[in-house]
């Protein structure tokens, strides 16, 4: 049972990394002045896919208690759930990057 909670924290852990990875990137590129439109929508697809999985481990690793108002693991619930309704969620930043993939097709074509 240990051995399972420890493979979900360390999947928390990896989603996590990338996820910093990603912003650090696209930091980088603006810092010397790369283009990083697309940088920054990737990112922000990775944030909302990652922060969803890990806020619902979480939830899971500590028996549920994210639920209850009064267990600190709510508010990032809550935050993370706040954030995917006012910038959109994981399929909200898919579906931008993939209209903006289909438009740049056909301006080559």
């Amino acid at each position: 049972m240990f051995q399972a909670v420890g493979q979900r924290a360390a999947d928390c852990y990896i989603d996590l990394q990338s996820m910093e990875l990603m912003v650090l990137r696209v930091a980088w590129m603006q810092a010397q002045g790369l283009p990083s439109t697309d940088a920054a929508q990737k990112a922000k697809f990775v944030a909302a896919d990652c922060g969803h999985r890990i806020v619902a481990a979480a939830s899971h690793i500590h028996g549920g208690m994210g639920f209850d108002r009064d267990y600190p693991l709510y508010r990032y619930f809550l935050s993370m759930k706040l954030n995917e309704f006012s910038l959109g969620g994981a399929k909200a930043q898919l579906g931008a990057i993939g209209r903006r993939m289909a438009a740049d097709a056909q301006q080559g074509a």
